[in-house]
């Protein structure tokens, strides 16, 4: 059984059609699930939208930020296995049986997709594919030692619920990712991951919530941290 959990703020304009794909694949590849769609203070209609999906479960989160959003909706999971997608299409639901196959199948505890090798990375925005997330990930791989070169930022990833309390992730904004990432390397958790392509979004007039530059510094600073802490 598999807890998919999707922060969202203002995706009116994806959650419905992104939510619809995700069901399809999931029944068509045989997973039990749930689904849960966390209401991150939206002011449109995103969870009207969702809830246009029979089966979805919304559950409201107060306090603003992409972390806490997540550790809320794994409060509220039913499963072990948690999936964190996110709720605008540019992820591809068929890479979840991987992810949660390889997560059952090896002694990992998280898995995850890596954009980087997938062979096209035409849809990752040019500043963050030139810049901004390989430097971060080159930065986190060598301080952290890891065994192969992850994409710490990837917002599709598989992980056993027992890590967010084991790792203590506390994050509440974007930063909870890289997190997840460093202190699982700190910690020597197992990490596996596979290609994967990132597709283009599905927002047309909504824009994306990342603040590259602010994101970027606070995720560098808890790279740092996390290092270089006892």
């Amino acid at each position: 059984p598999l807890s998919i959990v999707i922060p969202c703020k203002n995706e009116e304009e994806s959650i419905f059609s992104m939510l619809t794909e995700l069901k399809q694949v999931l029944d068509t590849d045989g997973i039990f699930y749930e689904i849960i769609v966390v209401n991150n203070n939206s002011t449109d209609r995103s969870e009207k939208e969702a809830l246009r999906v029979p089966g979805v479960k919304v559950i409201f989160c107060e306090k603003p930020g992409y972390g806490v959003a997540i550790r809320t909706g794994v409060d509220n999971a039913s499963y072990e296995h948690i999936c964190k997608l996110d709720a605008d299409g540019s992820y591809n639901p068929l890479y979840i049986k991987s992810l949660l196959e390889l997560l059952q199948n090896t002694d990992s505890k998280l898995t995850l997709g890596n954009r980087f090798i997938g062979g096209n990375t035409s849809n990752i925005k040019l500043l963050h594919k030139i810049v901004g997330v390989p430097a971060l990930n080159f930065v986190t791989n060598k301080l952290f030692k890891a065994p192969e070169a992850f994409d710490s930022h990837c917002g599709l990833r598989v992980f056993k619920k027992e890590i967010i309390k084991d790792l203590n992730l506390h994050h509440d904004d974007f930063s909870f990712a890289n997190e997840m990432i460093c202190k699982g390397l700190k910690q020597k958790i197992k990490i596996k991951q596979i290609p994967i392509v990132l597709r283009k979004d599905l927002r047309v007039l909504t824009i994306s919530k990342i603040k590259t530059i602010q994101d970027g510094f606070y995720a560098l600073k808890t790279i740092l941290k996390i290092r270089f802490s006892k």
